[in-house]
């Protein structure tokens, strides 16, 4: 049985992902690591211009919280969608709700 995969990866991830991966890995398990990702069945979330701006919004008001992980949650706040991390500083961001992974 194939266990059915649902949910948003913003492409701020696949790039996270990819330099991580190419960090500890090499350029090319990154790329494999990113084919994955686009096959796995994930929907990816495009950076929008109000993605973009509404990410901006929230660093203002969070400037602790990195720019990349503000760019993450203004995707979930505008896909209705959980944001799964360990991160806590997720749970400063009104509208977020956040699941531990």
């Amino acid at each position: 049985m194939v266990e059915k995969r649902t949910g948003i990866l913003p492409t701020i991830v696949v790039t996270e992902i990819v330099r991580y991966v190419s960090d500890k890995r090499g350029r090319e398990e990154a790329t494999i690591r990113c084919l994955s990702l686009k096959r796995s069945g994930l929907t990816i979330a495009d950076l929008t211009a109000e993605i973009a701006r509404e990410a901006g919004l929230l660093k203002s008001i969070h400037p602790n919280i990195p720019t990349g992980d503000c760019i993450i949650a203004s995707t979930a706040l505008a896909k209705k969608a959980k944001v799964l991390s360990d991160d806590h500083h997720y749970d400063e961001i009104k509208g977020i709700s956040r699941t531990w992974f």
